[in-house]
Parts: C-alpha cells; structure tokens; sequence
C-alpha cells in the first residue's frame, strides 16, 4: 500500500524537538546541503540571472518570456530519467550509478556556462539559445540523479531533513548565482554606477519612513498614472558583455563545489536491486510468453518521437522549421498519434509481437519496459485513481512562484535598480529568510507532517506576489532621488517572500519524495518534478507579452490569483490520503 507522506508512520514514535533540529547535523544532511548548491546553480543562471543579462543587453521582455521554455525540457526529463536509473555509464561508472551521472551532468554544465560566458547574447543570440538549452539539460539531468540519490540516502520519515538541507543549499547557490553574479559583474564595470542611486541604509530607511507620513505627490502621482503600464525606464549603465563574461566565468568554476562533494560523498546502498532483478525476470518471461501489444511499441515511439520534436522546434531547428511549414505541428500529430495508440493497446486491438526466448529483441523490449514502462505502471497501481488527485496538485503548487520568477530580472531593470542593489536586496538581506523558511519548513514538515506545511506555503506563496504589485504601484514613478526608498521596499518583499518560498519549497518536496517508491526513485521523482514545471513554464513564456500589454501591477496580482486552485487540490489531496488510510486498515489482518 501506499505510504502516507504527511507524517511518519503510525509505528514510529514521536521525535522530540531536540532530535528534530539534532538530523541536521546528519553527515546525509550535510551532504545534500552542498548537492543542493550545486543544483541550485545552473538554475538561476538560467531563469534569474540570464533574463537580467538578456534585459540589460537590449533584449525585449517578449523574446525574455519566450526563452524561458528552454526550462520545458525541466518537464520531460522522465523521458531520459529511466537511462539514468539503469544504465551503467563507462569508466565513470565505477563510481556509482548515482554519483557517476551526477558527476557526468555537473561536467556538461561547467562546459555550458563556459561557453555562455564566451558568447555576447547581444551579437549571437542564438548561440545563447542553444547554450541554455545544453545547460538545462545538464542540470535536469543532475536534477534526476541527486533526487534519486537524496530518496536512497534516508528512510521516509527523514526526507524532511535532507529536503530542508537540499533547499539551504540550493537556496545559498540562487544567492550565489543571483546576487554574486550581479555583482561580481557590477565590480568588473568600467563605468562608475550613477552617484544618485547611491545610498546607505540610514538614508534608504529616512525616505521609506518619509514616504509613508507624507506621500510626495510628485513622486507617487505617476506611479498612480502609469500603475498599468511598463514602461522601458533609461538604463544608467552602459551594456558591456566582458563583465558578464567575468561572472559566469566564476560560475562555472562554482559548480567546482558539487563536483567535490560527488568525489568525496559514498554511494547510497537503498536500491532494491533484487526487486529490480525479480522484475526483469518476469518481464523476461512474460515478453516471450504473451509478447507486448504492437500497438503499445507504437505508442512508445510516437511519443518519443513528439518529444524530440519539441525539443528541436525549442532550439529553433531549420529543419524543423522546414517540417513544421510542410506539415503543421508535426509534434501535435505524433501526441495525438501516439494517445491514440495507447488507447487502442490498453483495450487490447491489434496483434502482439513474442520475440524469440533469448534473442537480443526480448531482452530489448523486457528492459525497455522495466525502465520506461514498470516506474509509471507501479505509481498508478499503489494510488489508482487518487493519482489523478497527486499529479493535479504537483502541477500548479508552485505556478504563482515560478510564473511571476521569469520576469523577476526585467521587473528589477524597469525599476531601475542598479546590479550592486539587485544583487544586496534581492537576495543578500533575503539569505536568512530563506534559509530561515527552508529549515523551519523542513523541521514543521517533520514535526505536524507536510499537508499542512503545503498549505501554509502556498498561502505565503501567493500573498507575497501581491506585495511586488504594491512595490510596483508604489514606486515606479519614484526618480533617481527616491532610489533607496525602493531599495528599502524591495528588501522587505523580497524578505518575505524569500521565506514563504523556502517554507513551501521544503515541504513540497518531502511530499514528492513520500511518494515514490525506491525502486524506482529516479523515474518516479522525476516524473512528479516534472509535472510540477510544465504548465507553470508554458504559462511563464507568456509572461513578457502579458506585462507588456496588462503591466507589471496586474501581472503580479494575476500571479497570485493562479495559486488559489491550489487550496483546493491540498484539501482533496487530504481527503484522498484519508481514504487510502482508511483502506490500507481494512485490509489489514486483525
């Protein structure tokens, strides 16, 4: 039967607050803490900190929007997930399954930042493009082996610990790679900033506190007049590609961190390779005996097929052009092609396909079902038709964060912050908040189980993107003179949503990691992570043609309204739990 992943089991006593805050100091803690940096990383380099670049260097918020779909192939990464979890890779593979593909992603990703840090997106844009999508690939993939590394690492009732440290870390790297990025590229200009976007926090407090006794007409008028539009406001700074090149370069050296850790961290022994082995064999002798559908083996490879396709047209293939011209949407075809199929093999049409007992083609079609077939076959089977709940819910609990996070970096540019203040506010004053969110997130997730943490996350989630359309329509008519009372309203936004974000983050992913089964802990995991970025990523390359055409005010207030379904499928994900348990106990002996 399934396990509950909102509390311990019912056997398991009581962990006293002492021994709950004591598991962080777990070297498996400690580990995921800087496994988690590593995988932190490459993401904002990619989402945050790669839409600013793009924004400084000229680039409109459309095409910004647009490029965030490079982090759709975060949404399909169950389609090589299984090659991950079974496939043994040469020479590097004595070092593990799990470490030898954590150290393979983390090599192509220094590679990708290398050659992003070399190419100015201003002159080559597309280079930047495929670059992107080499790193996101490489961090997906890192992504599905650190999860299945992280769930073999502890037993179930410890996930909330290493999720709490994997969030720390992971958070630490966003301020790394957003902050230190911005400003290892402030330091490295040649152009003093603007004097008038100088200020100390004495100042900075002075006018916040002005602001709110006696409003100044003529600073908070045209922010009223103009609360809907988004307006390209002058750039105080002169684009220079080489400052960029300089951060990322550092960047790419960072990543030194998880490579480290990969070296110096033992392999997790949690693999149930005699249930993996058991399960091949019946797959053996089932294949030769009864054969697969034939329309089943059609099903597999349309869709695959669908998926390259996608990938392909992402990265603005000519001959994918050429084909989708010719064609239409050749990869809506094979989508629809393929769920035909499958629906044909499920109701048992057509012919089955019995390869020969031994042949090279049945250990193909046996394997291939362990891998791609069994992880999703055994989910369905331990939850029916509450899957349908768990899936709804892990596809928009966090669409209010990660809509309203790409186009986090152009909203800081149209406020005219500088790089030192975007990379001190954003998130420097938002480190302990965060971190703070994570732990407190982790150690409630453990103590008062992760339902109840996910609501209380969601609800933070959403309430804080109200505060950046408050900030917007507070200050966005505010010249020069008025820059650090922005600074000012931006560290305290930022602050809480830094910790409504680490809180809802930590309990999210205990909830994943409760559900999936260590058998097949990579496919699994990285099936639900992956529903839980593509509509939000869909929906987030939008982003950039709704805020030019509603503004950034109703933006983020549309952002917060989208997480409103998720109260919902958190209280019938409650009530689907209750009625497994309710089940599990009455098939249980007495």
């Amino acid at each position: 039967m399934p396990t509950d992943p909102s509390s311990p089991p019912a056997s398991a006593p009581a962990r006293s607050w002492r021994a709950v805050w004591l598991s962080y100091t777990h070297p498996a803690a400690l580990r995921m803490g800087f496994l988690g940096f590593a995988a932190g990383l490459p993401f904002l380099l990619l989402f945050g900190t790669l839409s600013f670049w793009l924004r400084e260097a000229g680039i409109d918020k459309s095409t910004i929007g647009h490029l965030s779909w490079v982090g759709l192939l975060f949404a399909f990464k169950w389609v090589w997930a299984p090659l991950v979890d079974k496939v043994r890779l040469p020479l590097l593979g004595r070092l593990g399954q799990r470490r030898s593909w954590l150290l393979l992603a983390q090599s192509l990703a220094i590679v990708a930042l290398i050659g992003m840090a070399l190419n100015d997106p201003q002159k080559r844009l597309e280079m930047t493009v495929y670059l992107a999508l080499a790193l996101a690939f490489a961090s997906a993939t890192q992504d599905i082996a650190l999860d299945a590394f992280r769930i073999e690492s502890a037993p179930t009732a410890e996930q909330g610990t290493l999720a709490a440290t994997y969030q720390a870390g992971y958070r630490l790297a966003m301020i790394w790679a957003g902050a230190g990025a911005l400003w290892l590229a402030a330091r490295a200009e040649t152009q003093p900033a603007a004097a008038a976007l100088q200020c100390t926090m004495q100042e900075g407090f002075w006018q916040l506190w002005q602001s709110q006794a006696a409003p100044s007409v003529s600073a908070i008028s045209p922010a009223v007049a103009t609360a809907n539009a988004s307006p390209v406001l002058p750039r105080l700074q002169p684009y220079d590609a080489s400052v960029w090149r300089f951060a990322y370069l550092v960047m790419a050296a960072s990543m030194g961190v998880g490579v480290l850790t990969v070296l110096f961290s033992p392999e997790p022994t949690q693999r149930d390779e005699v249930k993996n082995q058991a399960a091949y064999q019946a797959l053996l002798l089932h294949t030769s005996s009864k054969g697969v559908p034939i329309w089943g083996i059609t099903a597999f490879i349309s869709l695959a097929l669908a998926v390259c396709l996608m990938l392909a047209g992402a990265a603005g293939a000519a001959w994918w052009q050429a084909l989708a011209q010719a064609t239409g949407s050749p990869n809506a075809w094979l989508t629809a092609f393929g769920l035909l199929a499958t629906v044909l093999a499920l109701r048992g049409v057509g012919g089955r396909w019995r390869p020969a007992a031994g042949s090279r083609s049945q250990r193909a079609l046996a394997w291939t079902q362990a891998s791609f077939v069994a992880p999703f076959a055994d989910f369905l089977r331990r939850y029916g038709w509450h899957a349908l709940v768990i899936l709804a819910l892990i596809a928009v609990y966090r669409i209010s964060d990660i809509v309203m996070g790409v186009m986090a970096g152009p909203f800081y540019v149209d406020m005219h912050f500088s790089k030192t203040q975007v990379a001190s506010v954003t998130k420097i004053y938002g480190v302990a908040m965060t971190v703070a969110g994570a732990f407190v997130g982790g150690a409630l997730t453990t103590r008062f189980g992760v339902l109840r943490m996910m609501m209380a996350g969601a609800i933070l989630s959403a309430l804080t993107n109200l505060l950046f359309a408050w900030l917007w329509g507070w200050g966005a008519g505010a010249g020069p003179e008025l820059a650090c009372r922005n600074v000012w309203g931006l560290t305290m936004v930022v602050s809480a949503d830094n910790f409504a974000s680490g809180l809802a983050s930590a309990a999210f992913i205990a909830y994943l990691s409760g559900l999936t089964s260590t058998q097949y802990s990579a496919t699994q995991y990285a099936l639900l992570s992956s529903m839980m970025v593509l509509l939000p990523k869909t929906l987030g390359g939008f982003s950039g043609e709704f805020v030019d055409t509603y503004g950034w005010s109703n933006f983020f207030t549309a952002t917060a309204f989208l997480g409103l379904p998720v109260l919902l499928l958190i209280a019938l994900a409650a009530r689907s739990q209750r009625i497994m348990a309710a089940k599990a106990k009455a098939d249980t002996p007495a």
